[in-house]
């Protein structure tokens, strides 16, 4: 048994379901000779349906796309985030590094005004 794709050119309803204009479907050889030769149904694909199933590509890869642009921008949103977050830390790291030097003259300094008030 082979199988030949054939396609509608109008709405076909039958005992099997509903079948939409321009939606190929695969059936047994000789079930689709004998649809083709109604006049109603093509044999292979309509230039229509082409244009369609190229447009459900098209979405497909369009989709794809975006999806990888988006795991792009969130990679690089999380990146700029590590780095930002790095150097707030080295910046915290140096002004506590200045910051003892700074302590103690700041101590030295309130010591000096005591004296000076006794």
């Amino acid at each position: 048994m082979s199988k030949i794709t054939i396609t509608p050119l109008r709405q076909q309803t039958g005992v099997y379901g509903t079948v939409r204009a321009h939606q190929p479907v695969e059936l047994d050889a000789e079930q689709a000779q004998q649809l083709v030769k109604t006049g109603r149904w093509v044999k292979g694909l309509t230039d229509e349906a082409k244009r369609l199933q190229e447009g459900v590509a098209q979405r497909v890869a369009d989709e794809a796309a975006a999806k990888v642009r988006a795991e792009e921008q969130a990679q690089a949103d999380a990146e700029a985030a590590r780095l930002a977050e790095e150097e707030k830390a080295k910046a915290d790291a140096d002004a506590a590094a200045a910051a003892p030097g700074k302590a103690e003259a700041e101590t030295s300094g309130k010591a000096k005004t005591a004296k000076a008030d006794k």
